[in-house]
């Protein structure tokens, strides 16, 4: 009996070992994995409520007047976290259930992309100027692109059922 206690005692230890570096490789990959953004010197401010646009909107301000401050931006959430909506949206004007996506969709303003170091691969950044007949400017990544089936995205629009498009 003791000689199974001693042996399913060190089982256990080599259990918790294995697992400690396991999980120490999982943090140090986690807090090192290059995420496509810079993430130094970045803070994140979290405004819920009725007001919330209105109160972020008059901090944005106050931050983009101090010298210290290199650029601000308002979104619905940051980059990284899963906090964004689902849209059912269409590649094609006829709006049939063929061209059916679901597009999954943060709102940004005009700064987001250079307040958070982004690269773009083509086109243009977010702007108020949307030239032509696009009403909303749309940025979209590489997987997205490949997952609407699209190689050239410049001047592509997702269309919604109430004749708005993106």
């Amino acid at each position: 009996l003791r000689k199974g206690l001693v042996i399913f005692q060190f089982i256990v230890a080599i259990v918790f070992i294995t697992s400690t570096v396991i999980i120490d490789r999982q943090i140090d990959y986690i807090t090192g994995v290059e995420m496509g953004f810079d993430r130094n010197n970045v803070l994140l401010l979290d405004f819920d409520g009725e007001k919330a646009a209105e109160n972020c909107q008059l901090v944005k301000n106050a931050l983009s007047s101090k010298s210290y401050v290199v650029s601000s931006s308002a979104s619905e959430s940051a980059l990284g976290r899963r906090n964004y909506v689902s849209y059912g949206m269409f590649t094609d004007e006829s709006a049939d259930d063929s061209s059916y996506v679901i597009v999954k969709k943060y709102s940004a303003d005009e700064n987001y992309v250079a307040t958070f170091g982004l690269t773009l691969l083509d086109g243009t950044d977010l702007t108020n100027e949307v030239p032509g007949e696009i009403r909303t400017p749309v940025l979209i990544n590489k997987s997205g692109a490949e997952e609407l089936g699209v190689e050239d995205p410049i001047g592509f629009k997702l269309h919604t059922r109430a004749d708005q498009f993106y």
